[in-house]
């Protein structure tokens, strides 16, 4: 082997080694967000993504301290010049994540910050499930209905429960006209049958369920013996919402902080949570599912 690759391969390697104290746990929890922010590139701004991009490739850049205050800093500078009531719940959590890991870049405490990514999983759900509870539109299911006959993602899925091609294009065509000069602001009426009108109080309930549950399993507690259980809800939670319904923003940083939420042994972790993310990101899963139900796309 030649001595180019030699060093070329040592290069790569330090980034898991003990460089500037840091432990494997919070070294392998910033190459993962440093992947999601590649991935996500769209939700930073350049800057940011030069920088990820930069301490993916140089160890050096890696093992800084200030790494992390600089992508929040930049962050928070991005949010205050630009139009704050535009930006979706996910950057703001994303904004939260950035300033956990630039405090953690100097308390060093992986105790801590493990808690710390389990609360702010927690609290995210909290705050979705209170919200949900909140909303008169959500609580009547008419929230699914109408994201369930006009949102591309929803409507190839909601075929097979009785909606129709040409009922989901009459439904596109009502809505496209509300608040049109020429139509006027009158309401509309939505096509639908009464399996989906059931479906969509099913969805309702059951994201109470699964929303509070998980609320409920970040916020709480448990015994050690039992945090796996954290770890199998996120998982079916994700696959059964974003593998399907792809949201790659929020999706990829619920896989970011269950990472770092996670008490598994690491190479599982590691397995568990990339999985997660390439199933949603890498492997068609969405399409391969509804091809073997055999519904279009």
């Amino acid at each position: 082997m030649s001595s180019t690759s030699v060093t070329s391969k040592n290069k790569i390697t330090t980034l898991f080694e003990d460089t500037n104290d840091y432990s494997p746990y919070f070294r392998y929890t910033a190459l993962i967000t440093l992947v999601f922010m590649l991935i996500n590139s769209s939700t930073f701004p350049p800057f940011t993504t030069i920088l990820a991009l930069a301490a993916i490739l140089l160890p050096s850049v890696f093992a800084s301290k200030w790494l992390w205050p600089a992508i929040f800093v930049t962050a928070v500078i991005t949010f205050a010049t630009g139009s704050i009531w535009t930006y979706d719940n996910h950057e703001w959590a994303v904004l939260y994540w950035m300033f956990t890991l630039a405090i953690f870049s100097f308390v060093r405490n992986d105790e801590l910050l493990q808690r710390t990514a389990r609360l702010l999983i927690g609290f995210i759900f909290l705050f979705a499930t209170s919200w949900k509870i909140a909303a008169s539109e959500f609580r009547t299911g008419a929230f699914f209905e109408l994201t369930g006959h006009t949102e591309p993602r929803f409507t190839d899925i909601m075929i097979a429960f009785g909606l129709m091609p040409e009922a989901a294009t009459t439904n596109d065509r009502a809505i496209s006209r509300w608040g049109d000069p020429e139509y006027g602001l009158q309401g509309f009426s939505l096509i639908t049958s009464p399996i989906l009108e059931s479906f969509w109080i099913f969805l309702t309930i059951g994201t109470y369920i699964v929303e509070g549950g998980l609320a409920l399993l970040f916020l709480w507690p448990l015994v050690k013996k039992f945090t796996w259980l954290r770890d199998l809800a996120l998982t079916v939670f994700f696959i059964g919402t974003y593998v399907m319904v792809p949201v790659s923003g929020f999706g990829n940083l619920l896989a970011v902080m269950g990472f770092a939420a996670s008490n598994i042994e690491l190479k599982r972790r590691i397995a568990l949570y990339a999985g997660l993310i390439v199933l949603m990101e890498v492997i068609p899963t969405r399409m391969l599912i509804l091809s073997f139900f055999g519904i279009g796309s």
